[in-house]
């Protein structure tokens, strides 16, 4: 993967800090979640993360089958929220999914899911005529900052475009005056204070759609069938999930996608689903709660201590 290592140069060329396996950032963290939180623009090299191409004349068709959203709703340069569920309509990967062409889409999936994704896939198409493959393209992120020549605009805000490595240059000399270097870490964080839930590795094979709120961007109940449609569509016409999208606060490390939430030692069947940096020394995250300990306020949880907890939407 020269691609990636020769990116990385660049960025550290252009101001990037490096923290260990974190993500490159440009601020400290507080004044880069404060500049997105203030709605002023910024732009991500999307580290951490993979292009995924979709290639061939039945493209569309599959992808149709496959995940959770309406693709023949796409049309050329649009881009989408996706699920990709397991027979059990429990979320294996949420990712955008951008439409090139009727015969071409690709999808930004983290680093620590997307092979397993794309193989997994791949493992499907069969004698459909397309390709499913990694590319070393790198994904840049755009926050608050409208679009770019050939990025996609996601619902909920955010836009996306994908470029060679070689090319990072010639991309980023007409842009670098107008729009401040970010964080692909800041992508993340805007995606909770949204109420979207990126999985991310630790937090797959857990969660229904509607427990983290994805029924609410990434899921069309009129599509026709994808693996899991039938548990996905059941629990939205009986209401029948108990579980819920929460967004909380804390303090201290980080803690873990997939990470069981306990109250007291029981309510089990809590969980994180995507979590990220907000603070020198705090974090937030998207969760998923039950009826008797999901309530707007402070709450204790059994290693992370007291949490703020956030509802989303309408949790009645």
């Amino acid at each position: 993967m020269d691609g990636v290592v020769d990116s990385r140069a660049f960025w550290l060329s252009k101001g990037g800090i490096a923290e260990g396996e974190k993500p490159l950032r440009w601020k400290s963290v507080e004044d880069e979640v404060a500049h997105i939180r203030a709605g002023k623009p910024g732009v991500c090299w999307m580290e951490g993360y993979t292009v995924i191409d979709f290639k061939g004349e039945e493209a569309r068709a599959f992808l149709q089958g496959q995940l959770s959203n309406d693709v023949f709703a796409l049309a050329d340069g649009q881009a989408q929220w996706q699920g990709y569920c397991q027979p059990q309509g429990r979320l294996l990967a949420t990712f955008p999914l951008i439409r090139v062409a009727n015969d071409h889409f690709w999808a930004l999936l983290p680093h620590g899911i997307a092979p397993a994704i794309a193989k997994r896939l791949a493992m499907f198409v069969l004698r459909s005529k397309l390709k499913v493959s990694v590319s070393d393209d790198l994904g840049i992120g755009l926050l608050n900052a409208g679009s770019v020549e050939g990025s996609a605009t996601l619902p909920g805000g955010g836009s996306l475009t994908r470029i060679p490595a070689a090319q990072i240059e010639a991309f980023w000399s007409p842009i670098s005056q107008k729009l401040t270097p970010i964080s692909a870490a800041r992508w993340l964080l805007a995606g909770i204070d949204a109420g979207i839930g990126e999985i991310q590795l630790g937090g797959q094979d857990l969660f229904v759609p509607q427990t983290i709120g994805w029924d609410v961007v990434g899921v069309n109940y009129k599509k026709g069938c994808y693996p899991g449609q039938e548990v996905v569509a059941r629990a939205h016409y009986r209401g029948a999930v108990k579980r819920k999208p929460v967004r909380l606060h804390g303090n201290g490390a980080v803690p873990t996608p997939g990470q069981e939430l306990l109250v007291m030692g029981e309510d089990a069947g809590n969980a994180l689903c995507a979590t990220e940096t907000s603070a020198t020394d705090g974090w937030v995250a998207l969760a998923s709660m039950l009826p008797g300990v999901r309530k707007t306020g402070d709450l204790t949880l059994d290693g992370l201590g007291t949490v703020r907890v956030e509802l989303i939407g309408d949790l009645a």
